[in-house]
C-alpha cells in the first residue's frame, strides 16, 4: 500500500513539474504574430528569455525580441479536415431540405437523405483539404524559463525510484 501511494505521489509531482518544460523547443515550427500587425512563420532556431531565433527560408534568418511578439504559436501539423466537412455537409444538407420543403413530413424523408449525402460529400470535400493546425504558446514561461526543474522514475525490485534535477543559467 505504501508503495502505491509513494507512486501516486511520484506521478503526481511528474504531472505538475512536467509544465516547467521548455513551451516551445528549436526545431518546431512556429509563428509570431507581431505586434505591429506582422506575422513571421518559420522553423525556431533559437529560445531566450529576451528574443527568438526563427528561420523563415533556409538561408534567411530572425532575430526578434519577445516584446515585439504579441502572439506566438506552435505548429502541431497539417491535418485533414474530414470531420469538419462531415459536420458542414450535413448541416447543409439538413438546412436544404427543411428550406426547400413546405410539407413537415415529406421534409423528414428528404432530410433522412439529404444529411447523410451532405455529411458523405463533405466527408470527401474536408478530407480533400489540409489546414496547419497551431496551438498558441504562453509567451510570460518563455521570459521566464531560466529555471528548469524535472523529475525522473525509474522502475526498481522495490518499486520505483525518483530523482529531482534543478538547474538555472
Amino acid at each position: 500500500m505504501k508503495k502505491a501511494l509513494a507512486s501516486a505521489v511520484v506521478l503526481l509531482l511528474a504531472r505538475q513539474v512536467s509544465g516547467a518544460q521548455a513551451p516551445v523547443e528549436a526545431g518546431e515550427r512556429v509563428r509570431a504574430r507581431l505586434a505591429n500587425g506582422g506575422v513571421i512563420t518559420g522553423t525556431l532556431l533559437r529560445a531566450g528569455s529576451d528574443s527568438l531565433q526563427i528561420a523563415t527560408a533556409p538561408q534567411l534568418e530572425r532575430e526578434l525580441p519577445l516584446e515585439a511578439i504579441a502572439r506566438l504559436d506552435r505548429s502541431l501539423g497539417v491535418k485533414r479536415q474530414t470531420g469538419l466537412g462531415a459536420a458542414w455537409g450535413a448541416a447543409v444538407g439538413g438546412t436544404f431540405a427543411l428550406l426547400f420543403l413546405s410539407d413537415a413530413e415529406l421534409a423528414g424523408e428528404v432530410a433522412l437523405r439529404t444529411v447523410p449525402l451532405g455529411a458523405v460529400l463533405g466527408a470527401a470535400i474536408g478530407s480533400a483539404v489540409q489546414a496547419e493546425v497551431w496551438r498558441p504558446v504562453d509567451l510570460n514561461r518563455l521570459r521566464d524559463n531560466n529555471l528548469k526543474l524535472s523529475l525522473g522514475l525509474r522502475p526498481t525490485r522495490e518499486g520505483v525510484a525518483s530523482g529531482v534535477s534543478v538547474s538555472w543559467r
